[in-house]
């Protein structure tokens, strides 16, 4: 459906936006710096959650994942495992 793949494309674009806001409030020095940053739930929205984390090169990650209970540990070890 169209309706549905625009719907998503603005979930990401908007969870792009609040990871750009994220780093501008000093968060890119701690990735920079030679650590990983998970960002964790970026914002639920709509029927989706958003999970955000920035690798040490400044590589910007996303999950979205549908309204599933899901523990902040378990997104963070995948994000970590890729």
């Amino acid at each position: 459906k169209s309706e549905d793949h625009l719907k998503f494309q603005f979930v990401v674009h908007t969870s792009l936006d609040i990871v750009v806001e994220r780093l501008g409030e000093g968060k890119a020095g701690a990735a920079a710096a030679g650590g990983d940053l998970y960002l964790g739930l970026l914002t639920p929205i709509e029927d989706y959650k958003v999970f955000g984390y920035v690798t040490n090169t400044q590589i910007k990650l996303i999950i979205v994942t549908r309204d599933v209970p899901l523990r902040d540990a378990d997104i963070k070890s995948l994000f970590k495992g890729l």
